[in-house]
């Protein structure tokens, strides 16, 4: 989708988190548990904005919704989920733990001085371990995994987006989990 095509009805998704630091990849693993088990849907955009930085700037300033969904460095139990607006991320003025936190704070405060900007929802987690250079996540960090995609997926409901579950048997949270965090390399014939 380029950016001329998008409606005052669209919605952009963005899972936001470095995979390669075990359970910082949430956001990542989410959009791609969506993407594999559920149709698409027009007024719904999915991004894989892992460690995209400032280049999700142009999704906030072009959508006329995002909902990021990230992990958190709040100071409370691995595995609890928090709702927020972006506002709220601006004015809270909290000491951020992480680059990604940090970053995208900053790219908050830059684009609420725009002309534009989306109204933004922040969708976050508290991990358990965002250190381990790993692929995969923590047991706490998966078993939360499905009441973070029922939230997420409640959210896009209040905006009206209802996604509908593909044909079949779905694809289970650990095996998209072991799809993206070891992608087998297709080899030329």
């Amino acid at each position: 989708m380029t950016l001329e095509n998008i409606n005052e009805n669209q919605v952009a998704l963005i899972g936001v988190g470095n995979i390669m630091f075990k359970d910082e990849g949430v956001g990542h693993y989410l959009i791609k548990i969506i993407e594999e088990n559920y149709e698409s849907n027009p007024r719904l955009v999915l991004v894989d904005g892992g460690i995209l930085g400032f280049t999700l700037m142009t999704y906030f300033q072009e959508y006329p919704k995002v909902i990021l969904v990230s992990t958190s460095s709040r100071k409370e139990p691995a595995g609890s989920i928090f709702i927020s607006d972006a506002s709220n991320t601006i004015n809270q003025g909290i000491c951020r733990s992480t680059a990604n936190e940090a970053e995208i704070n900053m790219m908050l405060e830059i684009c609420s001085f725009a002309d534009k900007m989306a109204d933004i929802t922040m969708i976050s987690i508290v991990p358990e371990d965002i250190i381990s250079v790993e692929n995969g996540l923590s047991q706490t960090m998966f078993l939360a995994l499905p009441e973070l995609l029922e939230t997420t997926l409640e959210h896009l409901s209040s905006c009206g987006i209802e996604l509908k579950r593909k044909s079949g048997e779905p694809l289970h949270i650990s095996s998209v989990i072991e799809k993206c965090a070891n992608p087998a390399q297709e080899r030329p014939q």
